[in-house]
């Protein structure tokens, strides 16, 4: 208050001042030395427009002036943590505090008057030099020093002119660092849930296997289940493609919606648009009065599995194909189609980029249901899975027929010798059959001669010299014969032990000649 009233009590004085005691309050206060001993106690502050805005004290003036302020600005640069420089409008240094020094690992003597590019060449004040506009560094790095720095850099103007940049920044690099750190360690937390959920799932779903190449499977099988793409699974008969099929719908986010298998081998021609579309009551003679739901229906909001997609016959590929690109069918006898949102597995054993060398399968069908593929090794290719998968069964059986059958050595040797061209399927009927068949709880295997040739097929000199391909047809008709015995030709039973639809079981019988 007392200085309140010393400026007002001095401004009614010289409310007479002359003009030469008014400063405008935009001129600059420490170039007026030469006109202070001509002032009186205090000056009275004046706008462009010449009203008075406020009043600085004669005294007060004079110490600030004698403050030497560009002395003490650089002292402030000099002891502050960020670096700093400042670049005329040439892009010369003209200052930079030693923080700035220490940053770039570089003496102030090789820095001052040097140009920019010189020092950093592609530093982002060279930009504020050609746009004249201030821009912020968040976690920028410098790539000569491999650092990281935050802060911004500023445009200075004299009278609207510009005349250079000042760029201020802190070093960033350590918590960049930590950053990643943390960014990895919780990329680490995620991989080994993923592991321990997999683990669990593989232990619910029966899923058997640690060997390299399955695991990496069931790996971008989790992967590709988080999303909703058609998946295709490739792999020889018996290596578990249905497994893997309901494995996926299990990890998807539809898990809790219907899981729809259509073997499309086993559906007769002529059935198969009823079954995977439905019809309408009265659609034709011999249908249901009441109609049918199709595949597609049941599935809908859920997951559905087309095993056997190769022997899908070309007449319905179109109207599957018209189904999955526009999430509608055309029910039988119904005018108006029917939306549905499903997702699509897909599985075969056959090559279908040769069936469509042959017009067998169509390319945009193919092109549609593959867009990620996965190939399930055969069991000949998991060799450690081949014990787990034994004992897995094994304790199956014996809980199944009570009783208490081991493997002995020879048991194991066998096993694992065996090429298991019918994959895990033949693994299971052998360690099944060996657990029937078994007294005094010891697998009955007879090596030497087998009752199932089918589960040890002795190749000739001249079965050698076939192609692989060869050897396994000639391996099927003999599993099939095999089979057919120990059922007392029974086509059902056979049909059923082998795993196989009507159509498909049909089909090898006249392939191979078998009446």
């Amino acid at each position: 208050m007392k200085i309140k009233n010393i400026m007002t009590t001095n401004s009614l004085k010289n409310k007479n001042l002359k003009k030469d005691n008014r400063i405008n309050e935009n001129e600059n206060i420490y170039n007026t030395r030469d006109r202070l001993d001509k002032l009186e106690e205090c000056i009275d502050v004046y706008d462009n427009k010449g009203i008075k805005v406020g009043e600085v004290c004669r005294e007060i003036l004079l110490k600030v002036n004698k403050s030497q302020p560009l002395e003490l600005f650089t002292n402030v640069l000099q002891t502050i943590e960020e670096g700093v420089f400042i670049v005329d409008s040439e892009g010369i240094i003209v200052f930079a505090n030693i923080q700035y020094s220490k940053m770039l690992n570089v003496s102030l003597k090789n820095i001052i008057g040097k140009h920019i590019q010189n020092i950093e060449p592609e530093a982002d004040i060279n930009l504020v030099l050609e746009n004249h506009k201030a821009t912020l560094l968040k976690r920028k790095q410098i790539k000569s020093i491999d650092k990281y720095v935050t802060g911004k850099i500023l445009p200075i103007f004299d009278d609207e002119k510009f005349i250079g940049a000042l760029s201020m920044f802190l070093d960033s690099t350590e918590l960049e660092n930590l950053e990643r750190e943390v960014i990895y360690n919780k990329q680490k937390v995620v991989e080994l849930e993923d592991q321990l959920n997999l683990n669990k799932l593989l232990d619910e779903d029966e899923v058997i296997g640690k060997s390299t190449n399955f695991v990496n499977i069931l790996e971008k099988s989790q992967i590709a289940a988080r999303t909703d793409v058609p998946i295709l699974l490739n792999g020889e008969n018996g290596t578990g493609k249905d497994i893997l099929a309901k494995f996926i719908h299990k990890n998807s986010e539809r898990s809790n919606q219907p899981f729809i298998t259509v073997n499309c081998a086993a559906i007769p021609e002529t059935l198969i648009e009823s079954e995977l579309f439905g019809y309408e009551p009265g659609s034709f003679t011999g249908g249901s009065s009441k109609g049918k739901l199709g595949k597609f229906e049941l599935a809908n909001g859920g997951t559905l599995f087309l095993d056997e997609i190769g022997d899908m016959p070309l007449t319905m590929q179109s109207k599957i194909l018209r189904a999955i690109q526009n999430k509608e069918i055309e029910k039988i006898g119904r005018n108006e189609s029917v939306n549905i949102d499903v997702r699509i597995i897909t599985a075969t054993n056959q090559d279908l980029e040769k069936m469509i060398g042959e017009n067998k399968f169509r390319r945009d069908l193919y092109y549609r249901i593959n867009l990620v593929t996965l190939e399930l090794p055969p069991l000949r290719e998991r060799g450690e899975d081949i014990a787990l998968l034994s004992n897995y069964f094994l304790n199956n059986y014996n809980r199944k027929y009570t009783k208490d059958v081991k493997f002995i050595n020879s048991d194991i040797s066998y096993i694992y010798k065996n090429d298991w061209l019918g994959n895990i399927r033949e693994l299971k009927n052998f360690i099944e059959y060996g657990v029937i068949m078994s007294l005094d709880n010891k697998f009955e295997i007879n090596y030497k001669n087998c009752d199932r040739k089918s589960l040890h097929f002795e190749e000739t000199s001249e079965d050698k010299d076939k192609s692989l391909k060869e050897r396994t047809e000639l391996f099927e008709k003999q599993a099939i014969l095999d089979e057919l015995k120990l059922n007392n030709y029974n086509k059902s039973k056979t049909m059923e032990k082998l795993d196989v639809s009507r159509r498909t079981f049909y089909r090898k019988l006249s392939k191979y000649g078998i009446e």
